[in-house]
């Protein structure tokens, strides 16, 4: 078992490692079982969820929260660490389970022939999932059951969790497990088809039902992409012809354009998934063509009204670029590139990657004053990207058009390494419009400190009065003015300690004191101070005993 704290760290986010490290110390998770293929845990978080580490190929891990993000969950985390804090106990429940799986084949291999079909009768009558597995397995037949069998029994899934009417709450959380195994097997025969079958009923069970789902917690949604996700796999992997694929092309297709309210973009996505050469292509576009008739009414609507139109017209636009149809493409863009930021920002994309340099330009600036500016952002890097070497005016108007919109340090970067020569002309207006803008003073400060401008920097955190901003800049400035900063924070905690009562607002003052306290030739002052604070608040015990750690 390749296992260990940095092939932990591999696998998740620090943050999902931290809190999975957290659950470990806290002994959150319980190991149900090992073996050598794998491990099954329960891991008590807001519910108690299910965890399986597969190890038949390296390590991959699967369980049923809603953790979507980058990585795996703080719960397969805190098994994962558990397997490595309790190697010997893993250990010796694999030697178990391999002791126990060998004396099943010795047995299995005595058993007499009519004695063990006897048994599997028994088990069967009693076990409807084991019956289901040993039909699908044995079965010579391709086709088992149609979609509204295994929907019909899926639906007896919902009913044994207790779903009976139309309102799935928080909670209620329907396991799958049963048909995902027995696409499992269907799989491990290569009959995909009937896999894809089973995913299809999966899929378009919980789609039927999303209108009376509770669905904060992201079960149900996660389940589904899963469930589609497999579902194309299984059609790539069937061998189809570009013919008979069709028949699914044409099926996603319709799902999407009908189903426009929750799962719009996994339709899409799985078409874009299954559209893989020229044909397809050709045949996506024979689809699009009859829901391409309607006209944008007028430029106001398109956002809302006309979102889901101008998604066809993306879609088809894509194609036909892709088929290498620029006419046809040119043709449709001219049509449509004003009613939307994204198709603005292609056409220009397009004009440019064409060799149409000058007619790019044209278009991406029509784009700045056709929208508000919080769309503009693509628009003007696309821009910064074509003036940075042809037009240093326009390029330095849309890198400080950057700078002071969007809070990313790296245009204030380029615009000053851009502008050596007139920086101290820039500069000025960069710290006018930030003095403007009441939300940007730390912005405004970090521009001071950036230009080594210290003084001014220092005023600004004096005038502002805020405790959190002398904190937040007391590395940069406490240091150089010691004096300053400490008769600061003597006056805002002094004001601010008065200002309210409650545990957490004294452990607030607590951590600016100790920032306070950080700052050297002022000991006794500091002590003073301390003092003159526990006096004042001898009657608030618990900012009494807040205040021990000082």
């Amino acid at each position: 078992m390749d296992l260990g704290i940095d092939r932990i760290r591999e696998l998740c986010t620090e943050a999902s490692f931290e809190r999975g490290k957290r659950y470990l110390d806290e002994g959150r998770m319980n190991i149900l079982e090992a073996s050598s293929t794998g491990v099954i845990a329960e891991v008590q978080g807001s519910k108690t969820y299910n965890v399986k580490i597969d190890l038949k190929n390296g390590i991959s891990a699967e369980c049923n929260c809603p953790y979507d993000l980058e990585g795996y969950c703080k719960h397969i985390v805190a098994v994962l660490l558990s397997m490595l804090d309790n190697k010997e106990e893993i250990e010796i429940m694999m030697a178990r389970s391999r002791q126990d799986h060998e004396a099943a084949e010795a047995l299995l291999k005595e058993a007499d022939p009519e004695e063990l079909r006897d048994f599997l009768r028994g088990e069967m009558e009693l076990l409807h999932p084991l019956r289901t597995h040993f039909m699908t397995w044995f079965s010579r037949s391709g086709d088992l059951k149609s979609i509204h069998d295994y929907k019909r029994e899926i639906g007896k899934l919902y009913r044994e969790t207790g779903i009976y009417e139309d309102d799935i709450f928080y909670g209620l959380e329907v396991d799958f497990s049963p048909f995902e195994q027995l696409a499992e097997i269907n799989i491990n025969k290569k009959s995909f088809l009937e896999a894809a079958k089973i995913y299809q009923a999966l899929f378009e069970s919980i789609d039927e039902r999303m209108e009376s789902i509770d669905e904060s917690s992201g079960y149900y949604e996660s389940k589904f992409s899963n469930y589609l996700n497999s579902y194309v796999a299984c059609i790539k992997n069937a061998g189809l012809d570009a013919k008979a694929k069709r028949v699914y092309i044409k099926y996603l297709f319709e799902k999407y354009i009908n189903d426009p309210q929750y799962f719009e973009d996994d339709y899409l996505h799985s078409l874009e998934e299954l559209f893989e050469s020229r044909e397809d292509r050709k045949y996506w576009l024979d689809l699009l063509e009859p829901y391409m008739q309607e006209e944008i009414p007028d430029a106001q609507n398109a956002v809302h009204a006309n979102y889901r139109r101008l998604e066809l017209v993306s879609t088809k636009l894509r194609l036909l670029w892709d088929l290498g149809r620029k006419n046809d493409y040119y043709d449709l863009m001219e049509q449509y590139y004003r009613y939307s930021s994204d198709l603005c920002l292609s056409y220009a994309r397009a004009l440019k990657e064409d060799g149409k340099l000058e007619q790019s330009v044209k278009v991406a600036g029509e784009c700045l004053s056709l929208y508000p500016d919080y769309q503009m952002r693509p628009i003007r890097e696309f821009l910064s990207e074509i003036y940075e070497h042809s037009n240093p005016e326009k390029y330095t108007e849309n890198l400080l058009w950057l700078f002071l919109n969007i809070n990313e340090w790296k245009y204030y970067e380029a615009l000053k390494a851009s502008s050596s020569g007139s920086w101290k002309e820039i500069l000025p207006g960069i710290i006018d419009s930030l003095s403007q803008d009441r939300f940007g003073i730390s912005r405004l400060i970090d521009v001071y400190l950036r230009e080594k401008l210290y003084d001014v920097a220092l005023k600004r955190v004096l005038e502002s009065r805020s405790l959190s901003l002398l904190a937040n800049y007391h590395k940069d400035l406490a240091g150089r003015y010691p004096n300053e900063y400490f008769q600061a924070y003597r006056e805002l905690i002094h004001s601010f300690a008065g200002n309210e009562t409650g545990r957490r607002h004294y452990q607030e003052v607590v951590s600016h004191l100790r920032k306070m306290g950080e700052i050297r030739g002022f000991e006794s002052e500091f002590a003073e101070f301390i003092g003159l604070l526990r006096q004042e608040n001898r009657r608030r015990p618990a900012f009494i005993d807040e205040m021990k750690v000082l």
